[in-house]
């Protein structure tokens, strides 16, 4: 799993840090709904909690719509990752 470093810092203002933690409450929302935890072996979550620690995964989105994750919730992960990848001028 290849990933990017960047300062989440530097280039999230409040309503980005607000659009990232509604995603993850999203997507925790599915899993506890289908009866899964959201953290156990789950690359999807991890990767989305790494983006707090400077990580953005090159897999991210596919990993979402491979885990069947409503195309609502896979849109708004592509919109975060665009924004990061813009941002670091990828």
């Amino acid at each position: 799993m290849l990933h990017v470093r960047f300062d989440r810092h530097e280039i999230f203002s409040i309503e980005d840090h607000e659009f990232h933690s509604q995603t993850i409450r999203e997507v925790e929302e599915v899993y506890f709904n289908q009866g899964k935890s959201p953290w156990s072996f789950n690359g999807v979550c991890n990767s989305l909690y790494g983006i707090w620690d400077g990580f953005l995964y090159d897999n991210i989105v596919e990993d979402a719509i491979a885990e069947g994750l409503p195309e609502t919730l896979v849109d708004r992960i592509r919109t975060t990752v665009t924004f990061i990848k813009k941002e670091l001028g990828k």
